[in-house]
């Protein structure tokens, strides 16, 4: 259908229309479609709508979020009632689910047969036969697995520390078969003369545990040693420090070190000699202990609140009988101020000449623990929530006022009780 247009005399198709045809000369039947430019225009511009597209993605996302519900509920409804009421099939139940004694635990036994979704749900007779089954077939691997084979690092160290005496796994602490292994097992997330750093690598360290198996009751020869290990490790810190940092920050190719250095030395010495110090009831360091804590300069080689809870825990121990009544108030006071601070949790661990150590990885791939028939230790770690009370500003260690506070009232009674000359 054709209009008249007045603007150009002529007969023109309608603006709407899709498609015109022409009639050719000579009154033959029209047999070629035109279409027309203002059609091809419009109908680029509806495929190439920003809008439409949008529609047509977001339709697309809810008809695959409908679809995984739907088959997230199918998969559901026909789960079998003997297979798991979770995701957790009954093999990975009794992987992680144990009750019971240890010796149960080994024979295959005593196996939590209650699913983690539904704690007070039945168990069917099929599924209480699988789980024995495959506890029975646990226990069995385990057999075969361990004992494992020592480590290679654990074998060196095994064969170096029995013929060391006492005093020299104390001049040895730095050394590299144990230090570096015990550094690497604890990782870079902290800064290495941090709290959360120092009380895992106080604990850690094989020949600590081996001087606090060996020393015993017989320590007063070792608390002189400490005490200068801790004093000369503090003394002039912050040049090594910085001669340290100059070496690694010039150094083209990077640094390696096949021996420890003077910066190593001290700030493994530092940090256990004040572990060891609390363990032996050395309360004749305490003046030296607080005169590192207020040290002025702002490299240290050990954590301010490391050594402020070492002191705390041999104030708390403080023997009473020889104090003065003014060296008694002032220790009363401290203690009536600090009552809130956490005690270290005692914990038994496999000693220095254990064939495997609490950080073994292959514990964790069967159901029979390696360390069980290990010889023991018990330590006492340090709480790790005492962690808020020290924060990192930059490289250095910034402990929260509360702990001034305290270690204000602690040093008042170490001045009572320990007069200087």
């Amino acid at each position: 259908m054709s209009r008249w247009n007045p603007a150009i005399g002529s007969m023109t198709a309608p603006e709407k229309s899709r498609t015109c045809t022409e009639m050719p000369s000579g009154g033959q039947s029209p047999d070629v479609e035109v279409r027309t430019p203002v059609m091809n225009s419009a109908k680029k511009q509806a495929t190439t709508d920003p809008r439409r597209s949008r529609r047509r993605v977001l339709w697309w996302v809810v008809a695959i979020a409908v679809g995984a519900f739907v088959i997230v509920l199918l998969v559901r409804r026909h789960t079998p009632e003997t297979g798991a009421t979770s995701w957790h099939t009954p093999i990975r139940q009794d992987a992680n689910q144990t009750t019971g004694s240890p010796e149960e635990e080994e024979s295959g036994g005593a196996a939590n047969t209650e699913p983690q979704s539904s704690p007070n749900a039945p168990v069917s007779p099929e599924e209480q036969a699988l789980i024995e089954r495959v506890s029975r077939d646990v226990a069995r691997d385990a057999e075969s697995i361990l004992p494992a084979p020592i480590l290679k690092g654990r074998a060196k160290l095994l064969a170096t520390l029995p013929a060391e005496s006492v005093l020299e796994s104390v001049e040895n602490l730095p050394n590299f078969d144990d230090y570096v292994w015990v550094s690497g097992q604890i990782g870079l997330d902290y800064s290495m003369v941090s709290y959360p750093y120092l009380r895992l690598l106080t604990t850690r360290l094989n020949r600590v545990r081996k001087i606090l198996r060996q020393a015993g009751g017989n320590s007063a020869q070792l608390i002189p040693v400490l005490m200068q290990k801790l004093q000369h490790s503090a003394e002039g810190f912050e040049e090594v420090e910085w001669a340290e940092r100059i070496e690694v920050a010039y150094s083209e190719h990077g640094v390696t070190r096949s021996e420890p250095t003077e910066w190593m030395r001290r700030i493994v010495y530092a940090p256990v000699a004040t572990y060891l110090l609390a363990e032996f009831d050395a309360c004749e360091a305490l003046p030296l202990m607080a005169k590192v804590y207020t040290s002025p300069d702002r490299f240290v080689c050990v954590s301010p609140l490391f050594l402020f809870y070492a002191m705390h825990l041999l104030a708390a121990e403080h023997p009473r009988n020889a104090l003065s009544q003014d060296a008694l108030k002032a220790l009363d006071d401290y203690l009536t101020a600090a009552k809130h601070l956490p005690r270290p949790e005692i914990t038994e661990l496999p000693a220095w000449n254990a064939a495997y150590d609490e950080t073994d990885f292959r514990q964790r791939f069967v159901g029979k623990n390696p360390i069980k028939n290990q010889p023991k230790i018990r330590m006492r770690i340090y709480p790790e929530s005492l962690r808020e009370f020290e924060k990192e500003d930059g490289p250095y260690l910034v402990v929260a006022p509360e702990i001034d506070e305290l270690f204000a009232r602690l040093e008042k009674f170490i001045e009572l009780a320990y007069p200087s000359d």
